[in-house]
């Protein structure tokens, strides 16, 4: 039954594209390892630390198999090794699993500190992928919106002279039938306001 399956699964990814269907290939023993080798390879957290060797073990198992050869068996393994989930169980002190699921050794210090930097090095490089993609974003939002154009200086209204203001006044006066505007009444007032200047002036110089 696994066989076909497998048989199944190549012949799906028959025409994907070399670089993905190396990484499918890989992902896919990989879940033939955690099938069929429950009590060693296991899901998302339930991952515990391999003994060294494994990969003689699991060789050794697979080596009167015709359904895989050994480039793609060790493919399965460093999948499963590399994952993210793996490595955080990469803690000292920890014990490690033979193919059977029994204790062999424990995690060193060293291993634990190297496990560690993997995945510190691994988040260091998404976050700055993220902000790449950022950077990019912008810029492209940037280069999409049209330039701000210069608004214009507002123009100053031009003064109005005394004579100007009489006669709009006048004919304002000859007009009394319609409502004068805001600005009438306005010119209005400047008017008898210059005509009071007027008048002092006058009386001063008398």
């Amino acid at each position: 039954m696994a066989q076909e399956v497998f048989v199944n699964v190549l012949n799906e990814i028959a025409s994907i594209k070399p670089k993905t269907r190396r990484n499918t290939m890989s992902c896919r023993m990989k879940d033939v390892l955690i099938q069929e080798l429950p009590n060693c390879f296991k899901k998302g957290d339930q991952k515990l630390p391999l003994c060294l060797g494994i990969h003689i073990q699991v060789h050794t198992h697979y080596k009167d198999e015709t359904r895989f050869e050994p480039k793609l068996i060790q493919k399965g393994l460093n999948k499963y090794c590399s994952g993210t989930n793996y490595l955080s169980k990469i803690i000292e002190g920890v014990p490690r699993i033979d193919i059977h699921g029994k204790s062999v050794g424990i995690v060193t210090a060293e291993e634990a500190t190297y496990s560690l930097h993997e995945l510190q090095k691994r988040k260091d490089q998404q976050q700055k992928k993220m902000v790449e993609k950022a950077q990019a974003l912008l810029k492209k939002t940037e280069t999409q919106q049209p330039p701000l154009q210069p608004s214009k200086p507002k123009e100053m209204p031009k003064p109005i002279s005394l004579e100007e203001l009489k006669k709009r006044s006048s004919t304002c006066e000859t007009s009394p039938a319609q409502a004068l505007s805001k600005e009438d009444l306005k010119l209005q007032k400047q008017l008898r306001y210059a005509k009071k200047i007027a008048r002092q002036k006058g009386a001063s110089s008398k």
